[in-house]
């Protein structure tokens, strides 16, 4: 009998305790960081034991490289819903409202977890880690060229080109909305953000003749 297209019940479960394995391991690196974190700190977070974390991991490190290709799809599946609900939606009025509205959308679809802390504690472990850089490397580009192709079909749908090389625009974009992100987690967000957003993007997008 052919199985084509099935998925076991076996490989269910495999696949769900991998998952909550990647998702303690977020929220074990974000309390006590990447460097102190121990696999029975992951397994005991995820509900299991030492042998479920070796029975999908090698190590530690095996488990980053799945976490960091984990975030990055869960990443660009952000990017594509967000523009894709705005440019499905009503079109705000002004530039500025559509601004807000996709950087809303972004809010919106990001997962409340302790993410940006547990990526915050890879970055500081990459600089004494290289190997761990060149991941870290890898999935930054991930999401470069998702929000690349994603913002170029997103702005010939309203009309605008970039004045500047597409990837140095998205680059920029990223960095405010990361520098905004962390104001906020620690309690110092203000509007000032999405001003300079909105101002650079204004600056450097025109429409298409």
């Amino acid at each position: 009998m052919s199985t084509t297209g099935a998925t076991s019940p076996v490989s269910r479960r495999r696949a769900e305790t991998r998952d909550r394995l990647l998702v303690a391991a977020i929220d074990v690196f974000a309390r006590i960081g990447v460097d102190q974190a121990r696999v029975e700190d992951i397994s005991e977070q995820a509900g299991y034991t030492r042998g479920a974390f070796y029975s999908n991991f090698a190590d530690k490190a095996d488990l980053i490289v799945a976490l960091l290709q984990r975030q990055g799809e869960l990443a660009s599946q952000v990017v594509r819903t967000s523009i894709g609900q705005v440019l499905a939606g009503p079109r705000p009025d002004g530039f500025e409202a559509l601004v807000n509205a996709a950087l809303d959308a972004f809010a919106d679809n990001i997962p409340t977890d302790n993410w940006l802390l547990a990526e915050m504690s890879l970055r500081f472990a990459a600089m004494r880690d290289p190997e761990l850089g060149k991941h870290l490397e890898a999935f930054e580009r991930q999401q470069r060229a998702t929000l690349v192709a994603t913002l170029e079909a997103g702005l010939d749908e309203i009309g605008m080109r970039s004045l500047l090389p597409i990837e140095h625009l998205v680059t920029v974009a990223m960095a405010v909305h990361s520098d905004a992100m962390l104001r906020e987690r620690v309690g110092v967000a203000s509007v000032q953000e999405r001003q300079v957003l909105v101002s650079i993007l204004e600056r450097c997008l025109e429409p298409i003749d």
